[in-house]
């Protein structure tokens, strides 16, 4: 079963900084930019600002208050103390993120060359041996 809010749950951490009015600059990646690390949004340190993580599945967890979540929802509700139908109207007005584009592979017609190629190729090593003595 297909989740209705996947799209808004799915957001970047860059779009849901911004419409959180969070500074993007004051957060680092990290995992080859799988990961984004800074201050917590949620209890706003002073002091230490690397205890928050917001990972590319949409996983956060503050390693200083605790809290945890998963995707755009989970951390619109804690930062803008919202509830759940509230926040997925605040972020309904998000645009969504452009698809990712795919390039259709010729996998399956060079496959089929290859097979093909591969078919006469066995044939003249079976007639070969059969001819051998």
């Amino acid at each position: 079963m297909l989740d209705q809010y996947e799209q808004v749950r799915s957001l970047s951490f860059p779009a849901l900084a911004a419409s959180l009015g969070l500074d993007i600059t004051n957060y680092r990646q990290r995992k080859h930019g799988q990961e984004f690390y800074g201050p917590c949004p949620i209890h706003k340190p002073k002091q230490n600002s690397t205890s928050f993580s917001y990972a590319a599945d949409g996983r956060f967890n503050c390693f200083s208050c605790n809290a945890k979540g998963r995707g755009a929802i989970d951390l619109t509700k804690l930062v803008k103390n919202l509830g759940f139908k509230e926040a997925v109207e605040f972020l309904g007005s998000i645009p969504p993120p452009a698809p990712k584009k795919t390039n259709p592979s010729p996998r399956g017609i060079s496959r089929k060359l290859d097979l093909s190629s591969a078919n006469t190729s066995s044939t003249r090593g079976s007639k070969a041996r059969a001819g051998s003595p």
